[in-house]
Formats: C-alpha cells, sequence, structure tokens
C-alpha cells in the first residue's frame, strides 16, 4: 500500500523515477528478456512496457524471439457467431490529430490514417481515411466521410461502372445536340501530360482541360471533369453524326 492507501499486489518505487523490471530467460540466447517494465524519466530512453524488448522504445514494444511469427496478435474466440461486429482493436486520439498505423518493410513505410479533415465545400468535418507512402508527394489514396475516394495516380481496372439508373436521378432536361456540337467544336484540345509524370511519350493524353469543358458547357468544377459528362457529350456528338449518315443515306 502507498501513502495514498492504494493497494497494490505488486509494486516498484523509486524516488529518482527510475524503475525497471523484468523477467528473462537464457533459452533464447540474448534476446530472452521476454518482459520488461521500464520508466526511466531522468533519461532520453522511452518509458514503456518490453516483450521480448530489453529496452522498449515505445509504449509498448512488442519483439520476436523466432524472428519469423507474428509479433502481435489480437484473439477473440468468445465472440458469438451472430450479432454486432466485434472490435478487435481500438485506437483513439481525442484530439484534433490522425491516428495511423505505420508499416516499415525494408525501408519502404506505408502508413494507414484516419485525419480528422474538413470538407472544403461544406466546411463539415467528415473524416478521411488515407493510405499514404512516407516521403512521398502526397496522399496515394483516400476516402472521406461523404463517401468521396481520390488516387493520387493511375486507377487500373479492367472497367469503371458509373451509377446511371433512372431511379438514382432527377431534374431531368431535354439537350439541344445542335447546341452541344457547337461547343463541342469551340471546344479546345490539345496533347499533354501530367506534372507529376515522366516526360516521354508513354505519359502524354489528349483531351480538354477541365477549365475549358466549364466555360464552354457550364459543368464541372473547373478542376476535373467528371467521366459522366464527357460520355453523355460523346454519346450526343454521336448520336448526331448517325441521325446525319443516315438521313444522307435516305437522300442518296
Amino acid at each position: 500500500m502507498d501513502s495514498a492507501g492504494t493497494d497494490f499486489l505488486f509494486g516498484l518505487d523509486d524516488s529518482n523515477d527510475d524503475v525497471t523490471f523484468g523477467f528473462s530467460s537464457n533459452a533464447f540466447g540474448p534476446v530472452g528478456t521476454i518482459l520488461t517494465l521500464e520508466n526511466d524519466l531522468n533519461s532520453t530512453s522511452y518509458p514503456g512496457v518490453g516483450i521480448w524488448k530489453l529496452n522498449p522504445s515505445a509504449a509498448l514494444h512488442v519483439g520476436s524471439h523466432d524472428r519469423m511469427s507474428a509479433q502481435l496478435k489480437v484473439e477473440n474466440n468468445l465472440a458469438p457467431a451472430k450479432g454486432g461486429d466485434v472490435v478487435m482493436l481500438d485506437l483513439t486520439n481525442p484530439g484534433n490529430k490522425a491516428v495511423g498505423l505505420t508499416m516499415n518493410a525494408g525501408g519502404s513505410i506505408w502508413q494507414i490514417s484516419n485525419s480528422p479533415a474538413v470538407n472544403r465545400t461544406s466546411g463539415a468535418n467528415s473524416g478521411e481515411f488515407r493510405i499514404s507512402k512516407l516521403g512521398a508527394k502526397g496522399v496515394e489514396f483516400s476516402v472521406n466521410g461523404f463517401g468521396d475516394g481520390r488516387f493520387l495516380r493511375k486507377s487500373i481496372a479492367t472497367q469503371h461502372v458509373n451509377v446511371s439508373s433512372r431511379r438514382a436521378k432527377t431534374d431531368f432536361e431535354a439537350v439541344d445536340e445542335k447546341s452541344v456540337l457547337q461547343k463541342l467544336a469551340s471546344l479546345p484540345i490539345s496533347t499533354w501530360r501530367y506534372r507529376a509524370d515522366a516526360p516521354d511519350g508513354e505519359h502524354k493524353h489528349v483531351g480538354p482541360v477541365a477549365e475549358d469543358f466549364q466555360r464552354t458547357f457550364g459543368w464541372s468544377d473547373g478542376n476535373h471533369i467528371s467521366t459522366v459528362d464527357a460520355n453523355g457529350v460523346a454519346l450526343a456528338e454521336k448520336g448526331k453524326v448517325v441521325s446525319s449518315r443516315i438521313v444522307a443515306s435516305h437522300l442518296a
């Protein structure tokens, strides 16, 4: 029992704030320290608990005695087969800072994080899930609480499917195909490459820029071109061309 009347099953007290306690075994050679509890506030070492680590460098530092097995395993064999989700690992930071997991494999360091990001349009704090490589210029992948996803570079797949059901749409208005064709004819089309890409032919692209697309048609945000809008313009143009050819064939 300490001076405040708190009961302990086992305790170490040092007025110099320097306490180290451990269990060890020689069965696995010099790395045989099974458990250490270290609290040295007067030195540069990090106070914490080490499992198979003699000098823990974090609040909880887990090593491995056989160099191959999983170093940290969280298991719940009592979870019911039916019911809600079971939380196996809970990372919480009540402050306005990101919470993340870092994985280092041979110097390639990736981080999975949850950032309290604020939506630029609505101002709402939606949060943002991120996957990023440390040292890279930007976040490789992110998705926010509104369901908006973003890739830093290419998104490669066998197909990209847009939601297009009538049930998901509203505010329908007929389109003047002739007007669309006239606007399309005035839309500047050029070849270009992204600034982040290498200056070679492999990374060349063709098409308009978002600013011109918005100025011409009044759609998009001026920074992006939706594939829905681009496909719509292409279909309108294609439909008008096909109709013209059908009329021409009948008049011939």
